[in-house]
């Protein structure tokens, strides 16, 4: 008699998803993998808007327990799970998760370039590549192997809003493409350099922000005021051409911040 084929076990997946548009994207992977694996989502939003469990992982319940002990609300056993998927989890996950489950995270950024905070923000200011990248993560922020990566392109008419569209469709691409393998364990990696570009941390991205005290005769506010006195409503007249020929109009906004609340 024919032996009768052993089939695949089903894959456990946990993931970790802290907004919104990650925990509806989280559905379609029920959607689609479901009939391979399943599912379980949670997210460290205490104030997320749909119905799930919130898991803290600073908490010392989890970063003291044994790897094979910790659970996640309840009910969930986090060994039990053969790979944990972060969709933008903001939190930095212990050793001992890291321990427990393989876990890997899909990043706004084209790794090894712009880890840690906004990397598309990053990117736009630097001139760095922008991307999407699926790693395995690691005790280091965005330092973990690469598993796949895709660039997206930009140029100087492209906004940050743009870009962070393209790159948020590419991370969804990524993941689509990638995690029947993932989950089974069946992928190569490319391991970053051992010296790793700089992370970006929140203050970093606060700096950014900030263009300092300006004087009234500085270079830098004669630009605004420049840019500012050739932007007439939705006509921007100021432009500049590139080394190429290519030619880019430049608009400004300007709004005066009364209060610190009205910080963005």
């Amino acid at each position: 008699m024919p032996e009768t084929p052993i089939m695949p076990s089903r894959k456990q997946v946990l993931v970790v998803a802290d907004t919104t548009h990650w925990q509806l994207f989280s559905t379609n992977l029920y959607l689609t993998f479901g009939i391979f694996m399943d599912f379980v989502t949670v997210t460290t939003d205490k104030n997320a808007t749909l119905p799930m469990t919130v898991v803290d992982f600073s908490s010392r319940d989890i970063a003291e327990s044994k790897p094979e002990d910790i659970m996640i609300g309840e009910t969930i056993r986090l060994a039990d799970f053969d790979l944990l998927l972060s969709l933008h989890c903001r939190q930095k996950l212990p050793d001992s998760v890291l321990k427990a489950v393989r876990c890997v995270n899909v990043h706004p950024g084209y790794l090894p370039f712009g880890r840690g905070w906004r990397p598309v923000a990053f990117a736009l200011a630097n001139r760095t590549p922008a991307g999407a990248s699926l790693h395995v993560m690691t005790s280091d922020i965005d330092a973990g192997p690469i598993i796949a990566s895709q660039r997206v392109p930009y140029d100087h008419g492209t906004s940050c809003e743009e870009l962070y569209q393209k790159v948020r469709v590419a991370e969804q691409n990524l993941v689509l493409d990638n995690l029947k393998r993932v989950a089974s364990g069946h992928y190569g990696v490319l391991h970053q350099p051992d010296t790793l570009r700089p992370l970006n941390t929140k203050k970093d991205y606060e700096d950014l922000c900030n263009l300092g005290e300006l004087s009234r005769d500085s270079p830098e506010l004669r630009l605004i005021d420049r840019l500012n006195g050739l932007t007439y409503g939705s006509q921007h007249n100021a432009y500049f051409t590139t080394a190429g020929g290519d030619k880019y109009r430049v608009g400004l906004k300007i709004e005066k911040v009364e209060t610190e609340n009205d910080e963005a």
